[in-house]
């Protein structure tokens, strides 16, 4: 069984989100790293200061890329956390 806070329920006006996101599945937990921080992709842009279809090929091309969330219909979050860990692993091995 998972449990987890609602995305939805996370976002605020600027579209970014922070929060101790945990997933529990029996006695695992993923909260020993730091917290998630969801952003939408616009904000992600931003913070990384690449475009828009930049990000879209990543998660779509890339192994190992974490992939988005849908939190609805129209909405769709990144982790910016996780992306930052990904990108300095990548960098470590020459990618």
């Amino acid at each position: 069984m998972y449990e987890q806070t609602l995305l939805s329920d996370l976002l605020n006006i600027n579209g970014i989100a922070t929060t101790e996101f945990i997933m529990k599945q029996g006695n695992a937990t993923q909260s020993d790293r730091r917290p998630p921080r969801f952003a939408r992709a616009k904000a992600v842009c931003n913070h990384f200061q690449i475009a828009k279809s930049t990000l879209w090929l990543w998660s779509k091309t890339r192994p190992g890329f974490p992939p988005p969330l849908k939190a609805g219909e129209k909405v769709t979050l990144f982790d910016i956390h996780a992306i930052e860990d990904y990108l300095r692993a990548a960098a470590g091995q020459g990618m």
